[in-house]
Order: C-alpha cells, then sequence, then structure tokens
C-alpha cells in the first residue's frame, strides 16, 4: 500500500508565519507613522518660511506690516503660502497640514502661526515665527513655548 504525500502548509507553520508578519508590522508601523507626521510638518515649516518672505516683501513696498492680510482681495497680494478659502478666509499651507494666521500684528512687527490640521495630529504642536526669524515649536502641545527644544523646529 502506498501512501499518498500530502501537499501544503500546517497549521503550526501558517501560525508562526502569521506571527512573523504580525510582529515586523508592529515595529514597522509605528515608523512608518513618525515619517509621515515629519514630512507633514515640512509642509508647515515651508508654509512660515514662504508666509514670512511675503510678509517681508510686503514691509518693503507698505512700509508697514500693519495692512497685511493673508486672503486679501482680488488684485491684492496675498500673504498666504498656500490656498485661501476666499477674501478674509481661512490660509492654509500647500498640503493642507497647517492653518496659517497671523496672531499678533503692529506695524514694525508679526507673529505668524501653524496650527496642524487634517491628517496631521493635533497632538504635534503649534509652529511660530516673527519679524526677526525666531523660531518656537511648541512639541509637546501643552500651549506654552517655554519648555526644552522648544525655541526652535526640529
Amino acid at each position: 500500500m502506498m501512501l499518498k504525500r500530502q501537499r501544503g502548509f500546517t497549521l503550526m507553520e501558517v501560525m508562526i508565519t502569521v506571527a512573523i508578519v504580525a510582529i515586523l508590522a508592529a515595529i514597522a508601523f509605528p515608523s512608518y507613522q513618525d515619517s509621515l507626521r515629519k514630512s507633514r510638518r515640512t509642509d508647515g515649516k515651508n508654509a512660515l518660511t514662504q508666509a514670512v518672505a511675503n510678509m517681508e516683501r510686503y514691509y518693503a513696498q507698505n512700509n508697514t506690516y500693519l495692512t497685511a492680510t493673508l486672503c486679501a482681495a482680488v488684485g491684492t497680494p496675498s500673504m498666504c503660502p498656500g490656498k485661501c478659502s476666499g477674501v478674509g478666509g481661512t490660509c492654509t499651507s500647500t498640503e493642507g497640514n497647517y492653518g496659517i494666521t497671523i496672531p499678533a500684528l503692529t506695524a514694525n512687527t508679526f507673529l505668524i502661526l501653524a496650527t496642524p490640521t487634517g491628517a496631521q495630529p493635533a497632538a504635534d504642536g503649534k509652529m511660530t515665527i516673527d519679524q526677526t526669524g525666531a523660531k518656537q515649536h511648541d512639541a509637546n502641545n501643552d500651549t506654552d513655548y517655554l519648555d526644552a527644544g522648544e525655541d526652535n523646529w526640529k
């Protein structure tokens, strides 16, 4: 009597393979998420840098920051580095990961704020830049910039 050879995988082999894939995924997924967060933060950094350039150009032409607006009327230079939702509307970064606002504005000073929106987690914290180029990043999202390492963009 001839025994017929079985083909395929045993349950144990399949379970070991699934376990190995699960372990690899548990290690790789957080790294992938961190890479996405950092690349989205670059969108915010670029938006802030472009907004500062726009503000400086405006100051050179008008000798004041006070009348600058992010989303200006048609025919008026816009300070928004990305997309505007209309005149006086909301300004977002090019990829839409950050909302851009000017919370402090005088004739000679400004502060531009980038707040995470959309796919960028709010826990990533806000970023700011002022007319002197001083950069801050609320890395732990505690609403202040006083903690170690929050005096720059990482």
